[in-house]
């Protein structure tokens, strides 16, 4: 009976491995446990196999059968009082309310899971408990949560070396970031997530990865490395059968021929997308892509068309409560109407996208996260210095412990007349413990001196957060009640000049989030250094062109001098940031019909690059302090700054083994520089 109930587990053991590549091996392999179960009367056995059963129903998109299945599973555990099986069940019955967009019953059932494997120490299942309730987050637009769930059950994962699941958690947190427009963290997480999804041979984490690499891609622009990171995802989705997937990657290449105005491929591979979403009743997902198809059609000029698309997917996200869904209908809708010469419906739609736009993305969501960093980093700082202090009272308490022992070991020699060799023995043991003492409060000064820089980070971000942050929004408010006030008899040149301030607070604020999270990053060590080599004219001309609408405002002119075969070997990312935030600098203190100047030099191996513009420049007094992130300054036309970026630049030239430096004089302009290593 023994030997039996061991091959049944094996069987449901093999059927539980299989189910992520060959789901015809596994249910096979659940039915022969499910038999050999049955016949010996072995109740774990039987309810592992229902539920392995069921996950292959699920896989299928049989949810009745696999609803079923995982009852008879829990029935059995919740007989046998098998804590670990009903964990597990209940995770999975939750998949099927998941998979019915009936997400608030979801999350009932990965609540219980928790329950019952939290007591127990299961692990596993904890993981997979919080990574559902992430996602559940994620559908409802609570990012900050989502994040937060699915950076727990990572912990969790690694901890337990469990590499299949830990690509699942990359492959989320990528996602969020670029949810959040934080697209350098979503592609170190999605590639992070290919590695070992590669390594392991894992097809559908490795489907999944490039899949969201090629969004990430898109939304940088990159259309064409978006393309094949799709066409690969969908070659390697097909392989193993990934129909959710499938619906995914379609709707995703769909959207790259939609931007590049390619609108018959474009329909194709929204169509292809919305028969698997179908045959799924994927809701989020139909309305997604009908939404898609719609815009195609509202750009052909079908508009009847378009607006039967648009109705159907903004019904489904309504009813759904898909916020983030009905948020892009109703911006499709404006482009509808705006189309059509309906210029007050598309206005009506574009005041209920920015209401649902804002309600979703609200500075909440920034704050948590801003605040969730610092506070793990100053919890970690705190358990460290508890651990040595305790440590330390060891240490005190085994030395007393040890002089007893050595005053009575004295006595003791003094009758045997060895007290000479006793007191030698006792001086050195405690000159060595002594010793060992300073070092141990060495590292615990260490320790609270980095405490101490962990609290000044925390004041620096909570100062940014709590005044930088909150002026702009409190101006902006005070503003667009003057403009509803005022919207009918305001002059012209007023409502320009409030447009205006509007979107010079939008830009100050978008600057200070980015620099805000690069700093935290750079601040905590988390931010990865990967030289690569690169051609800087390709990428300077890319910060010119994303620049360019801020220097129109001012109608300031940049000019890209860099040598057009110029190779440099450097972190990409934190070259562009330093382009990026040197020449916004520019642009900031250069007056208007000013111009910018950015050029290239060779100097003994490494190649200077120089930005000068005429603008205001800095007065001598300054120029020693101008890379301190305690620093700000207003521009020409009173634009704000955080004072973070140029202190982020220096950080970032410094890591790649360069070196940054400025000169000015006032009212002539400034010129930086900095070095890169030269491909030779």
């Amino acid at each position: 009976l023994a030997r039996n109930s061991e091959k049944v587990d094996i069987l449901n053991e093999l059927a539980y491995l299989n189910n992520r590549s060959s789901y015809k091996h596994s249910l096979e392999y659940s039915k022969q446990a499910l038999n050999l179960a049955t016949k010996i009367n072995y109740l774990k056995g039987q309810s592992d196999a229902y539920r392995n059963i069921g996950l292959c129903n699920y896989l299928f998109n049989n949810l009745r059968e696999a609803e079923a299945n995982f009852n008879k599973s829990l029935k059995i555990s919740s007989a046998n009082k098998d804590s670990a099986g009903l964990a597990k069940t209940l995770n999975d019955i939750g998949l099927i309310y998941w998979r019915k967009n009936e997400f608030t019953d979801a999350f009932k059932y990965y609540l219980r899971s928790i329950e019952y494997s939290t007591p127990i120490e299961l692990d596993v299942e904890t993981a997979k408990s919080l990574n559902y309730l992430g996602l559940i987050y994620w559908k409802w637009s609570e990012y900050a949560l989502a994040l937060d769930f699915f950076t727990r059950s990572l912990k969790i994962k690694e901890r337990l070396n469990d590499s299949f699941e830990i690509v699942v958690s990359l492959n989320n947190i990528a996602n969020i970031y670029n949810e959040l427009g934080n697209y350098i963290l979503a592609l170190q997480n999605a590639n992070r997530a290919l590695n070992i999804a590669q390594k392991m041979k894992d097809k559908y984490g490795i489907g999944r990865a490039l899949n969201i690499l090629g969004v990430t891609y898109f939304k940088l622009g990159e259309f064409e490395k978006a393309k094949e990171s799709q066409l690969k995802s969908i070659e390697v989705k097909e392989s193993v059968g990934d129909i959710s997937g499938l619906g995914f990657s379609y709707s995703d290449l769909g959207n790259i021929y939609l931007e590049t105005n390619k609108f018959d491929k474009a329909l194709e591979y929204f169509k292809k997308s919305l028969y698997y979403r179908e045959k799924l009743n994927d809701h989020y997902g139909i309305a997604t892509i009908m939404n898609a198809i719609g815009k195609v059609y509202t750009r052909t000029g079908d508009f009847v068309t378009s607006n039967n698309f648009l109705t159907q997917s903004l019904d489904i996200a309504s009813r759904e409560n898909l916020k983030e869904v009905v948020k892009n209908n109703y911006l499709s809708f404006s482009e509808l109407y705006e189309k059509q010469g309906n210029n007050t419906k598309a206005l009506n739609f574009y005041k209920l996208y920015s209401a649902t736009k804002d309600s979703i993305f609200n500075m909440d969501n920034i704050k948590r996260i801003a605040q969730l960093q610092v506070r793990n980093e100053f919890e970690e700082k705190e358990k460290e210095i508890q651990f040595l202090k305790k440590e330390r009272q060891i240490q005190t308490l085994e030395v007393e412990r040890q002089k007893s022992q050595i005053a009575i070991l004295i006595i003791v020699l003094i009758v045997v007349a060895l007290i000479i060799l006793s007191i030698i023995f006792r001086i050195r043991y405690i000159n060595k413990t002594n010793k060992l003492l300073e070092e141990k409060n060495k590292e615990i000064q260490l320790r609270e001196k980095e405490l101490i820089e962990a609290n000044t980070t925390k004041d620096k971000f909570i100062s940014i957060i709590a005044h930088d942050l909150r002026s702009p929004f409190t101006g902006l408010l005070g503003m667009s009640q003057i403009l509803i006030d005022g919207y009918e008899f305001l002059p012209k040149e007023k409502v320009r000049f409030f447009l205006k301030e509007f979107r010079a607070s939008i830009v100050y604020l978008l600057d200070l989030i980015e620099n805000l999270l690069n700093w935290a990053r750079l601040q905590s060590g988390r931010i990865e250094f990967t030289p690569e080599n690169f051609k800087l004219y390709d990428e300077t001309q890319k910060i010119v062109n994303l620049l360019s609408a801020n220097a129109s405002v001012k109608n300031i002119n940049i000019v890209n001098k860099i040598e057009k075969d110029i190779q440099v070997s450097a972190d990409k990312n934190m070259i562009t940031s330093v382009l990026q935030n040197v020449t916004a600098n520019a642009i900031k203190f250069t007056k208007p019909e000013g111009n910018i100047k950015i050029s290239s030099l060779f100097d003994d191996g490494f190649v200077k690059v120089i930005i000068s513009d005429d603008g205001v420049g800095i007065q001598p007094e300054r120029l020693n302090s101008i890379f301190s992130s305690n620093i700000t300054s207003s521009g020409t036309d009173n634009e704000k700054g955080s004072g973070l970026g140029l202190a982020l630049c220096k950080d970032f030239v410094e890591r790649n083994g360069g070196k940054i430096w400025i000169e000015s004089e006032p009212d002539k302009g400034t010129t930086i520089s900095f070095t890169i290593k030269k491909v030779v």
